[in-house]
């Protein structure tokens, strides 16, 4: 992938593991570029999991522990070397193609409290990051 070929879109990906190598194949990540290639893929790819197929979900799972993996990697200038949840979370988002409200909604709160979570004025609470580790197949720490 780079910045001038045209983003990748989930429709008119491969639906078998060896198209989707064909089109990026995943190795661990070693600079900037190979970093944003990985995440133009996955961005692309999340919000569609009820729709892959087994070997669409085997790439993205491994893609995304790849870009994960990257990131923790090069986190470690922060405290503790994670960012703020508040920048976790707006990366899932982000990647999701979600909004504050739609994460407000999608934890059974009113939609403005997602905007406020997001600003660190409301914490998350146990059973949030149990749906949000769920939905994003992350491990419970990744929130917390």
């Amino acid at each position: 992938m780079s910045k001038t070929a045209q983003k990748p879109r989930f429709e008119s990906m491969p639906r078998a593991y060896l198209g989707l190598c064909g089109m990026h194949a995943p190795r661990p990540i070693h600079d900037k570029v190979g970093y944003e290639n990985a995440v133009e893929i996955v961005e692309a790819m999340a919000g569609f999991e009820d729709r892959f197929t087994a070997d669409q979900g085997d790439y993205f799972e491994l893609l995304s522990d790849l870009v994960l993996a990257y990131e923790e990697e090069h986190e470690k200038s922060l405290p503790e070397g994670k960012l703020p949840i508040t920048a976790r979370l707006k990366f899932l988002l982000e990647s999701a193609g979600w909004n504050a409200s739609d994460l407000g909604r999608f934890l059974g709160l009113d939609p403005t409290m997602g905007n406020k979570i997001l600003r660190g004025e409301r914490k998350l609470t146990t059973g949030h990051v149990a749906k949000l580790s769920e939905r994003f197949q992350l491990r419970a720490e990744y929130f917390i």
